[in-house]
Formats: C-alpha cells, sequence, structure tokens
C-alpha cells in the first residue's frame, strides 16, 4: 500500500484541500450537534429553567409565601429578584417579586411609585412568559391570569382563570379542597369558592398564616364565612397542639428519660 500522501494526489486532491474538507466536515458536524441538543424538546425545558443553571432552592415557593403571608415585603422582593436571576423562567419568581412590589407600592412616601412600576415591569415580563409558546406549560393560565390582573384587565384575568380551572389536573390528597377553593375565588365563582373553602377547613390542615394572606382567595377572605372557618381551622390546629402535648407528658418518651436526644414536636 502506497503512502497517504500518494494516495491524495492520485486522487486530484492536495494535501491542503484535503486538510480543508476535513475541517470544514468537522465544522459542519459540530455544528449539526449544538442545532440538534439546542432543538431537542429537552432544551426547551431546560431553557424554561434557565440554560446552564440549577435550581439552588427548590423550597423557594413555601419560602415565599411564608414571607408574604408574614408581611416581609422586602425580603420577598430581595428573594424573588435572586429567583428571576437563578431561575428566569420560574414563573413563581416574577408572580411572588410583583405581589411583594405592590403591598411595597402602597405605602406612603416617594420611593412608592418607584415599586409600582417594579410591579407594572413584572407583571409584564409574567405575562410574556405565560404567552411564549416555548415555555407554555398546563397551568399557564393562571399566571397568565395574575398578570392580567395586575396590568389592569380584569375581565381577560376572569377569562384565563376560568380557562385554568377547566384544565387544571387534581390537587394531591391533603389540599384537594385548599386548591379548589382559590381556582374557583380568582375565576369570581365566589359562593362556590365558600363552600371548598368550608370544606377544608373541616377536612384539611391548613397554613393558617398563609391561608389569611393568600392573593388566590382575595374574592372570598373579608367575608364572614370565611373568617369562621378560618377561626375553626385555628381552634382545631391549637386542640390538636394541646393533645400532643398533653401525650407527651402522660407518655414520657425515652428521650425525656435521657437514653435518646430529645424529640421535637413540630405544631401542624
Amino acid at each position: 500500500m502506497g503512502r497517504p500522501v500518494d494516495t491524495l494526489r492520485l486522487a486530484g486532491l492536495s494535501v491542503q484541500a484535503f486538510a480543508a474538507v476535513l475541517c470544514f466536515g468537522l465544522l459542519a458536524g459540530a455544528g449539526a450537534f449544538v442545532w440538534t441538543i439546542e432543538k431537542a424538546p429537552i432544551a426547551e425545558r431546560r431553557s424554561d429553567r434557565g440554560r446552564g443553571s440549577r435550581d439552588a432552592d427548590p423550597a423557594f415557593g413555601s419560602k415565599a409565601r411564608q414571607m408574604y403571608a408574614l408581611g416581609g415585603d422586602y425580603e420577598l422582593a430581595v428573594a424573588a429578584k435572586a429567583r428571576r436571576d437563578n431561575l428566569p423562567g420560574d414563573p413563581e419568581g416574577w408572580m411572588f417579586g410583583a405581589f411583594a412590589h405592590e403591598r411595597l407600592g402602597a405605602q406612603p412616601g416617594l420611593i412608592a411609585l418607584k415599586h409600582r412600576a417594579e410591579a407594572g415591569r413584572l407583571w409584564e415580563g409574567l405575562l410574556e412568559w405565560s404567552r411564549d409558546p416555548m415555555r407554555r406549560w398546563r397551568g399557564s393560565e393562571y399566571y397568565e391570569g395574575w398578570a392580567l390582573l395586575g396590568l389592569g384587565h380584569p375581565v381577560q384575568a376572569r377569562e384565563r382563570f376560568g380557562e385554568h380551572l377547566r384544565t387544571a389536573r387534581p390537587s394531591p390528597v391533603g389540599i384537594l379542597h385548599y386548591n379548589n377553593a382559590c381556582y374557583l375565588a380568582v375565576a369570581g365563582d365566589a359562593e362556590r369558592a365558600q363552600n371548598e373553602w368550608r370544606r377544608a377547613a373541616l377536612t384539611e390542615m391548613l397554613d393558617l398564616d398563609w391561608s389569611h394572606q393568600d392573593p388566590d382567595l382575595e374574592l372570598i377572605s373579608g367575608s364572614f364565612e370565611f373568617e369562621v372557618w378560618y377561626q375553626w381551622q385555628r381552634l382545631r390546629r391549637e386542640v390538636r397542639r394541646g393533645w400532643r402535648y398533653r401525650d407527651r407528658e402522660d407518655n414520657p418518651t425515652p428521650s425525656e428519660s435521657g437514653e435518646h436526644p430529645p424529640v421535637f414536636f413540630r405544631a401542624q
């Protein structure tokens, strides 16, 4: 067998031409690979959560609700901004940021104008996210509804909330009636929302701090019936807590005799 250079010359190719063809082929192959990865469905899902980033705070939603419920608006605004910087495709970073700036914008002083403007910017960002066909997923109607409501379009917002109510997946056991109450309230169905809220108070253990401040329940949270069942849930929690402590006093655990580290009971 002859040398490679001789073979190339017999084929009518110079070494330089062969090298150019080889480089072009490698570049074309790399380009095709990158295009395939970028257009693959998994890439769309990754880009929705922020390409190349990891969720550094998977419990953000729970923390944000707690901050909002306890009135930590400045803290929530900062946390929501960090969330958007880390995962710009997470709608809750936009929504809770807008919630925080709206409440800050309701306070007296010129700084309130800045907060109201920032809330408007965040609602516009959330609306853009909810209408992006590359990012839409089940439940985006809910966020679109909040964005429209924040931008002053209540009729359109109720339509989107209604669409979400028709297409929402069943809620997990334990918060079924509470979530249904939220969806019905934002959709404008106060009577059915009250019924679901009553069922939630009777059968589910709720986060009382959040439920009393939950923007989803704003339609019914000022009513007498809502307050009655809220107080019932609070009483239920206190009675349950009392029974736990009494049982602990009557039947001390091995930890209380020094055999094991203490066991702490977390109130529901």
